[in-house]
């Protein structure tokens, strides 16, 4: 069983359990994002106007995203990364947690959901910098090369089977009689299982990532001044005005076209 998973994921005998862990990690991160992003978003479109507070929640989240990213790619230069991974993580349950307690004393939660939905993209961008961040760390250019097909196929497949199997079946079941808000739940339990696979994966892996060492901040300036970085700067800015656009086009139609429960 062990050498078919290796052959799946491409991988060799000495690298299985940084391979393992990873793939783990990968796919509490898929459940994670795909339930937060499902629940949060039915959330907020079935008690905000998508005319008057959609366009205002976007442009917090994105504003949101730009500072904590900003803020993680600083700290990167200053503490080791499993320290700001594994505290970034832990914000992030801590927030949830919260949130989760704060569901159950606020007489009206709806202002919760406005900011649950404008921090799913800072959340998501800065899971990914700390999954693909430890997958640089623990793997040598060869090596990811070979490997990093098989490692985004597991969390691909966790967002797969969340989407299209496990949602689905908790919304729709009577039996287990859940709703948008239980999401919110399960995405709070997927972040304590990263936290989890992420604390057991550098603890099993401290040679490689003190081999990898600490990552210099290098400034904006700097970074522009390339010509390279420039036009990659000027794709991805490009690419999330088409992402924000499509989203906003979708949950306009989503949310004139389909009534609360089926939302």
């Amino acid at each position: 069983m062990k050498k078919l998973l290796l052959n799946i994921f491409n991988a060799e005998e000495a690298e299985a359990g940084r391979v393992f862990l990873l793939v783990l990690l990968g796919a509490f991160m898929g459940f994670f994002i795909s339930s937060f992003s499902v629940g949060t978003e039915a959330l907020f479109l079935n008690n905000f106007s998508e005319e008057t507070d959609l366009p205002l929640a976007i442009l917090a989240s994105g504003f949101i995203g730009v500072v904590s990213t900003a803020i993680f790619n600083y700290f990167q230069s200053k503490l080791s990364f499993q320290t700001l991974a594994l505290s970034t993580l832990l914000i992030i349950f801590m927030i949830l947690g919260v949130v989760e307690y704060a569901y159950f004393k606020l007489e009206d939660p709806t202002p919760l959901y406005f900011f649950l939905f404008t921090v799913i993209v800072p959340f998501t961008y800065l899971i990914l910098l700390i999954f693909w961040g430890a997958f640089g760390r623990l793997f040598d250019l060869r090596q990811s090369k070979r490997i990093i097909g098989g490692i985004d196929t597991g969390q691909l497949m966790a967002s797969i089977i969340a989407l299209l199997l496990v949602i689905p079946y908790m919304l729709s079941n009577e039996g287990a009689n859940m709703n948008e808000k239980d999401l919110l739940t399960v995405s709070l339990i997927s972040v304590g299982g990263m936290v989890f696979s992420f604390y057991w994966l550098m603890r099993s892996n401290r040679k490689h990532l003190q081999r990898a060492g600490k990552v210099d901040f290098v400034p904006y300036k700097a970074l522009l001044s390339n010509k390279y970085l420039s036009l990659m700067v000027i794709f991805v800015i490009i690419s999330m005005i088409v992402v924000n656009f499509i989203d906003y086009s979708f949950f306009s139609v989503a949310s004139s076209r389909f009534e609360e429960e089926n939302l």
